[in-house]
């Protein structure tokens, strides 16, 4: 029967008679190694007394004097090691021969191997590696060690009943000859005087000092203070004050009325500095032809010639000229006549729906007739009769013309029977 090339699972041949004992030995093999992995994934290690290891050169000895129990979560079983001792090579590793799914406690001898055999029954328990073994739940126990490894005992640590000495700053550091360690609550004294004034900063060097008292986590300096002087402009200065500022002290500041802006860049020669509310007065010049006509803070455009919008992205006022295209269609336009093709020479716009155009007749149109406005070929506008003398604008959205475009109108097709002598005023900004 074939065999799978790392597991070794059974499999049917191919095109083989009587394939299903082999597809049940197949079932059983996968059913085994998915046991074996769920029993091997929960397995913990327990007891085994005091191990003690020993390390010589590539070689090592590890002992317990106490029997290991391997729990099988599966079952509650435990699988048993008899108390012993062990001798490895450097990068081989301790394992056991398990009983699956135990349904009593077994007895189980430890062996060793640089590997472990091709089995789902071979348990790893830990590998030695230089002065150290890593046991498989993640302990590890290195050269001359000795204690209740699973336990998670180490022994007794003997605990001092000794005053702690005194902490003073500039001993000499010492690792120390106890023996004992120290209680978790233990307090060392410390070795306290009152601090001193922190006054004439700059009168002299720097010094790490030669006291050997320690201050309190809530100690104080007294500090000499002084009014600070105003805030001027001028030349920048260290000072030569030994007083020190407090944290809620202000500096007094001279001041002044703002200068109005000008024409020039100035650096300015005033010692105040600005409040942080000044205001300065906004001059702006206003010339004809290179001729001052004054210097407002504000400019009204107070003809209806202006288009005025505020542009808060670029952060500035756009101005626009307003102008219109006038045409007139004497008597009864032919049908789909060209009654306006105006070639531009600048970038014009006309607004969504045509607003601000105009367009009326002498005699009002019997049905409903529609002139198509055009950007050479391609309609952006209409303007519609209904049984009116006054016309409709339409457009979908804003049009710009470029100095490229024909501004052309189509008459009606067909013709209406009676309007005539048609004005339209068509409305743009440039």
């Amino acid at each position: 029967m074939p065999l799978s090339s790392r597991v070794k699972i059974p499999y049917p041949a191919t095109n083989k008679d009587n394939w299903y004992s082999d597809f049940v030995a197949m079932i059983n093999a996968i059913d085994l190694k998915l046991y074996g992995n769920r029993e091997d994934r929960n397995i913990i290690l327990m007891e085994g007394g005091v191990f003690t290891l020993a390390v010589s050169g590539n070689e090592c000895t590890l002992s317990w004097d106490g029997i290991i129990e391997i729990l099988s979560s599966t079952t509650g079983f435990v699988w048993r090691v008899a108390a012993g001792s062990i001798t490895l090579q450097n990068n081989q590793m301790m394992y056991v021969n398990l009983v699956r799914a135990p349904s009593d406690n077994t007895t189980l001898t430890i062996q060793k191997g640089d590997t472990i055999p091709h089995s789902d029954n071979d348990l790893v328990i830990g590998v030695f590696r230089t002065d150290r073994i890593y046991f498989r739940n993640g302990d590890v126990i290195f050269d001359g060690e000795s204690y209740e490894l699973f336990s998670q005992s180490t022994g007794t640590i003997g605990l001092s009943n000794t005053t702690p000495a005194t902490l003073n700053v500039g001993d000499a550091g010492s690792a120390g000859l106890s023996t004992n360690a120290s209680r978790a609550d233990h307090q060392h004294p410390l070795n306290t005087a009152a601090v001193g004034d922190l006054t004439a900063l700059d009168a002299g060097a720097a010094s790490a000092g030669v006291s050997t008292k320690i201050p309190r986590a809530d100690h104080k300096h007294t500090i000499s203070t002084a009014a600070p002087g105003n805030i001027s402009f001028g030349s920048a200065s260290a000072g030569v004050a030994t007083s020190l500022a407090r944290s809620d002290h202000s500096h007094g500041m001279s001041s002044g009325t703002p200068s109005a802006t000008g024409t020039t860049n100035s650096e300015g020669v005033s010692t105040s500095p600005a409040r942080v509310d000044h205001v300065h007065r906004t001059g702006l010049i206003v010339s004809t032809s290179g001729s001052v006509t004054g210097t407002r803070p504000q400019i009204d455009f107070s003809d209806q010639a202006f288009s005025l919008t505020d542009d808060g992205g670029t952060d500035r006022v756009n101005i626009k000229t307003q102008s219109d295209i006038c045409v007139f269609i004497q008597d009864k336009p032919d049908a789909s006549d060209v009654v306006l093709r105006m070639p531009m020479n600048r970038t014009i716009s006309f607004p969504a729906n045509m607003t601000g155009s105009r367009a009326s007749a002498e005699v009002a149109s019997t049905g409903t007739v529609t002139f198509s406005i055009r950007d050479g070929t391609t309609e952006f506008a209409t303007l519609t009769f209904t049984a009116s003398a006054t016309g409709v604008f339409t457009a979908a959205s804003p049009t710009t013309l470029t100095n490229t475009s024909v501004l052309r109108i189509i008459a009606p097709n067909p013709q209406d029977a009676t309007l005539s002598d048609i004005g339209i005023n068509l409305a743009f900004t440039k």
